[in-house]
């Protein structure tokens, strides 16, 4: 299902100092809901030596290309987020994979248990949620921040904290979200107003869902200006990497802030992308921590 941190664990796997030692190439591609194995190739390529001449190049030429990247080479290849039901279209890809060394591995995340067996893989993992006792204790470290002065208030706070974890139904992002509101907030008051619109916003939408009640909430306790810059991300297709100093220019150009004071002004820019990411509404790029993408949801 969504958001079950699919592909966190599969960050971790990839950043691994063991991994990292076993390898010679580590390739990460998000694949997203249309696979296309022209493309998977294509970001092979530019990973491994930024070859952007690769849009350019016929199907041969760049399985060619691929093939000799990957050639007696071991890698570990992440293809995350697939969606694919035909064998077709997996074997294509995987005939120029076989070129690597043994030992090569091509770790899958998905949404469909139907993707291991059109892969010919083993069983897959399947990631369960966050029991109760986890989630509370996860919300806990995080909310209440270690030297902070929050003890008096965690007897008062708990009961709301329950609630608000039990609503989260053991899913990260919406338990991120909440953290994010919440983190080093102690005013009991606040809490209980999160709660209650917590239950107008499930009450509006549909029971099933319950990732978008407390998006919609985290959203609209957004600044006017934050609104605006987040808004203006949708532009970009479906999980483009982005530099946060690029996107830091287009809020510029949109004239989302005053530009009197241009030193200044990027510094309040550069404040508000993080306070964007700090609240979970993108998030770092597996492959290069000083990119950044929108979360897929």
């Amino acid at each position: 299902m969504d958001d079950v941190g699919k592909t966190t664990l599969a960050r971790h796997v990839y950043t691994d100092d063991r991994i990292s030692s076993y390898f010679k190439i580590k390739i990460w591609v998000f694949s997203g809901n249309n696979f296309d194995s022209n493309q998977i190739l294509k970001e092979i390529a530019l990973s491994h030596n930024n070859d952007h001449d690769v849009g350019f190049l016929s199907l041969d030429l760049l399985q060619t290309r691929v093939v000799d990247i990957l050639a007696r080479k071991k890698f570990l290849l992440v293809l995350d987020d697939i969606w694919i039901n035909d064998d077709p279209e997996w074997q294509e890809l995987e005939n120029v994979l076989n070129g690597g060394d043994k030992g090569s591995r091509v770790l899958v995340t998905s949404r469909l248990s139907t993707v291991s067996k059109v892969m010919g893989a083993k069983a897959p993992y399947d990631l369960p949620c966050f029991d109760d006792d986890e989630s509370c204790s996860l919300f806990e470290k995080v909310v209440f921040q270690e030297g902070s002065s929050t003890a008096d208030a965690h007897e008062e706070l708990e009961a709301y904290g329950k609630e608000i974890v039990r609503k989260c139904k053991g899913l990260h992002l919406p338990a991120k979200h909440i953290r994010g509101l919440l983190r080093g907030n102690v005013d009991v008051q606040e809490w209980s107003k999160i709660v209650k619109e917590l239950d107008e916003e499930s009450n509006s939408k549909s029971k099933s869902n319950t990732i978008l009640p407390i998006l919609i909430l985290s959203y609209d306790r957004l600044s006017y200006n934050l609104k605006q810059c987040f808004k203006y991300c949708p532009l970009f297709p479906k999980a483009y990497v982005f530099d946060k100093n690029d996107l830091i220019k287009l809020w510029m150009a949109e004239d989302f802030i005053d530009h009197n004071d241009i030193y200044k002004t990027k510094g309040i820019v550069s404040r508000d992308f993080d306070d964007l990411l700090n609240r979970f509404f993108s998030e770092c790029s597996s492959e290069d921590k000083t990119k950044f993408r929108m979360h897929d949801l």
